[in-house]
């Protein structure tokens, strides 16, 4: 296939997509007229009423995952200079986050919740902590009716809240969909810039690996829905990206701050400070691998000094005790060992400065999120720049069959156990990769492939 028409397909697609969901939920059945009536239109606990709209977005992303893996996955070159390429990657990505936010509805409640929280702060409610649980307010009521239950306490961090909160203020006195919209709005306009910040990034990659590299992330269809619905990984995710911009440009100590700090919006990115201090540490540029080091602790810090007073309210948090089945166990346990030894394998090729290591951990760290959610996925995609081979397509091809989970979202089939499914999926392509990789190294006596 041409890599015009792929790059054509994805917006075009998307654009089909919306018009076919406007048909399926243009006349609802009379008992989810309340769910209909909420500031967004979320897909949960619809039973047969969700299949056709869950089954409408993964016949979309499974198709577009093809076309661009055919597309942009194998070794080639391309006619068109990378300027060029990075402009028209970058409309059809505007054009397909747009096409996307179009759809009637969504699959995740998360941006009714950040509002929730913003108000709850505008309010003088601390959304960390039980009291702002039993408030009442448009977006709070929203939670309570598409997820049957009261809405739980904030995981994320202050700055993050404190955005909402903005928003919650400069929306006040317009409809509360307004406030949801420029909530997802927001993480558009954000993608979209770490599209660039994306670009910057693999400088030193030959151009046609950089136009197959940005065009794999910036129309990863499951990245295209997950930012449009709104998720907040993606502020975090362009945090960390420009700390690793500027820690491996000659400002590590900054980098590393800014990696740092990113749980003050959300926790998991910056665990990257770890595996680049390594890294850095492998190549023999140990000065800026302590910088990065030390950079990380120190905005690390800053989090932890806000986060231990609230220590006791999120482990109140937590999900209550559990008691796994064997087949759960039997499942989970393989994954877990899985993990452990992958993640062994690429400390170690970073401490000899195999670049290709990252995206290993990366395989590693995403099989590790046994019960992930779809928008996880942005937490690997920018390792797809790493020149890794086929690991690197397999843990792109990865974060696209976790979208089932918005199939089970919207059905609500509860004889599925989520996690085993879920490590399932996600190992497949995975596992294909590694086999792979394995039998290459063993061809050409690499290390790590």
């Amino acid at each position: 296939m041409r890599p015009i028409y792929a790059i054509v397909s994805v917006p075009l697609l998307f654009g089909i997509g919306s018009l076919v969901a406007r048909a399926l939920v243009a006349h609802p059945p009379a008992q989810l007229a309340r769910v209909f009536a909420l500031p967004l239109l979320v897909v949960n606990w619809f039973n047969g009423f969700g299949v056709a709209p869950a089954l409408l977005l993964l016949a979309t992303i499974a198709v577009l995952g093809i076309i661009l893996g055919v597309a942009f996955g194998p070794p080639r070159t391309f006619s068109i200079p990378y300027p060029r390429a990075r402009t028209l990657i970058g409309a059809a990505s505007a054009l397909s986050l747009l096409a996307a936010f179009s759809w009637p509805f969504t699959f995740s409640s998360d941006t009714i919740a950040y509002a929730a929280y913003g108000l709850e702060a505008l309010r003088g409610l601390d959304p960390f902590t039980s009291s702002a649980q039993a408030s009442h307010n448009a977006f709070t009521d929203a939670m309570r009716l598409i997820n049957r239950r009261d809405v739980p306490l904030c995981v994320y961090g202050p700055v993050f809240v404190w955005f909402s909160e903005v928003v919650v203020t400069l929306t006040q006195g317009f409809p509360p969909a307004l406030t949801i919209a420029v909530l997802r709005v927001a993480a558009i306009v954000t993608f979209l810039v770490s599209v660039l910040v994306f670009s910057k990034l693999t400088e030193p990659l030959a151009p046609a690996r950089r136009i197959a590299v940005l065009a794999l992330y910036a129309l990863n269809p499951l990245a295209i829905w997950a930012v449009a619905e709104g998720h907040n990984d993606i502020f975090a995710l362009i945090a960390a990206m420009v700390g690793v911009l500027l820690a491996t440009r000659g400002r590590p100590l900054l980098g590393g701050l800014l990696i740092g700090l990113t749980p003050l919006v959300k926790l998991p990115f910056v665990i990257a400070v770890v595996p680049l201090s390594v890294y850095l540490w492998g190549r023999g540029r140990r000065r800026e691998a302590v910088r990065v080091a030390a950079g990380g602790a120190l905005g690390l810090a800053v989090w932890v000094v806000w986060f231990v007073p609230r220590l006791h309210n999120e482990a109140g948090n937590a999900v209550g005790s559990h008691n796994p089945s064997l087949s759960l166990v039997l499942t989970l346990v393989p994954v877990a060992l899985a993990v452990a030894a992958i993640a062994f394998y690429a400390f170690r090729e970073l401490l000899f400065g195999n670049v290709r290591a990252f995206v290993w951990l990366g395989a590693a760290a995403f099989l590790a999120t046994f019960s992930s959610w779809p928008w996880y996925a942005l937490w690997v995609l920018p390792l797809i720049a790493v020149p890794a081979g086929a690991i690197g397509m397999g843990l792109w091809a990865s974060t696209l069959l976790v979208t089932y989970r918005y199939y089970f979202d919207a059905t609500f089939p509860t004889k599925i156990h989520l996690s085993q499914v879920n490590s399932v999926a996600k190992m497949l392509p995975i596992a294909a990769a590694v086999g792979y990789g394995a039998w290459q190294a063993a061809r050409h006596r690499n290390r790590l492939p």
